[in-house]
């Protein structure tokens, strides 16, 4: 009697097993398309009379018997089944049992996204989008994207709301940028929300709301978008759209920064050196500036400049204090410049110069800076 699912000769295998899992969700799959898996059972069940331990049995059946899942796998995708040919091209993609080609990674893609499989449909715009293994093409990637979110692929009506807010393949659109991206945002795509509430906090394809902008974020921010974080850790600081509330939004920064996102690592320093939302601590704070600092954010490393020249949080240095001031000032960035050109007006942390100060100063002159403008005329006194 055949078989209806693959649980039935694996049900005395060990179930907390890594390799179990994998292949029951495999052949499980497989179980009714295919006689080889109903001969599988068949001698499974011989090993187990013999005295061959279940674990052992199965393995064996699916490592000998069924040590080729490629070749099971291609003979189901070339008699059409879009799903095989949409699992066979992520193997392709992968380089999983078989050469790694992006070629034949979108002929079957292509295969399948032609019989409407819409995360087939989704993936080949991506690649035509890209360039992968076809010529880069926005038009053709706005086509594919628009297949599969007609069919509710969320992860499609996110990308084709991409096209739309920048133009990408299609002709530019706020409007429709905001009604795929709200398609997707309402199936709990991350993503989407974040973005609908950039769409809501700006205006743009909806009517402005703050409080909408700051419900969309919290709702990515909730499935742990670090951008949509720290917007909401905004939003709490500034109470637009939510009650204000230093506490969440030290909250949020903290959950932001913890992902690595600079500018939540900053605001969160900020919060730490002025105690709001959270006990005062000036060691933190400069530990926050300096996880921001090394990802290249220019206020933080001004600011760890200034924690190093006036020993905040940090061992007092004058040379480290010029090194950050030097990062930031390099950028562009004109408090940085305006310090570090006090620096070599005084030799502090560097060779003494006035040329180099008054480079420095000017610099920041130029950049509004108002002590800056009130030092330069004496530089060279």
């Amino acid at each position: 009697m055949a078989l209806k699912s693959i649980s039935n000769f694996v049900s005395f295998a060990n179930p907390f097993s890594k390799e179990f899992k994998i292949d029951c969700k495999y052949f499980s799959d497989l179980s009714l398309r295919h006689k080889i898996v109903t001969v599988a059972c068949t001698i499974f069940a011989a090993l187990l009379t013999i005295g061959i331990g279940a674990p052992a049995a199965f393995h064996w059946c699916v490592n000998k018997l069924l040590k080729n899942p490629v070749k099971i796998q291609m003979r189901s995708a070339e008699r059409g089944d879009p799903k095989e040919q949409y699992n066979l091209a992520l193997r392709y993609e992968k380089g999983q049992d078989v050469k790694q080609s992006n070629d034949e990674k979108v002929k079957w893609l292509e295969k399948a996204a032609k019989q409407g499989y819409a995360d087939a449909q989704n993936d080949l715009g991506y690649c035509y989008e890209y360039g992968l293994g076809v010529g880069q093409s926005a038009k053709i990637a706005a086509e594919w994207y628009e297949k599969a979110a007609k069919q509710g692929d969320k992860v499609a009506q996110y990308n084709l709301g991409l096209c739309y807010l920048y133009g990408r393949g299609v002709e530019q659109s706020n409007e429709l940028a905001a009604e795929w991206l709200e398609k997707a945002a309402k199936q709990g795509d991350e993503p989407a929300q974040y973005e609908l509430g950039e769409r809501y906090w700006e205006g743009k394809g909806v009517e402005q709301s703050d409080e909408l902008a700051a419900e969309w974020y919290e709702k990515a921010a909730n499935q742990g978008h670090a951008d949509a974080q720290y917007e909401l850790g905004l939003c709490y600081l500034e109470g637009i759209g939510v009650d204000q509330s230093d506490e969440l939004a030290a909250e949020w920064y903290e959950k932001a920064a913890n992902q690595g996102h600079a500018d939540a690592q900053y605001e969160l320093g900020l919060c730490y050196l002025e105690g709001i939302g959270v006990d005062q601590s000036d060691e933190l704070a400069a530990e926050w500036y300096e996880k921001a600092a090394n990802q290249g954010h220019a206020d933080a490393q001004y600011e760890l400049g200034l924690c190093y020249l006036e020993g905040i949080g940090v061992e007092q240095s004058d040379e480290l204090a010029a090194e950050w001031l030097e990062e930031a000032a390099k950028q562009g960035h004109a408090d940085a410049q305006y310090e570090l050109g006090l620096c070599y007006l005084n030799g502090k942390g560097v060779r003494k110069s006035d040329k180099m100060a008054e480079s420095l100063l000017w610099e920041a002159y130029i950049r509004g800076h108002k002590d800056a403008a009130r030092t330069f005329p004496f530089i060279s006194a």
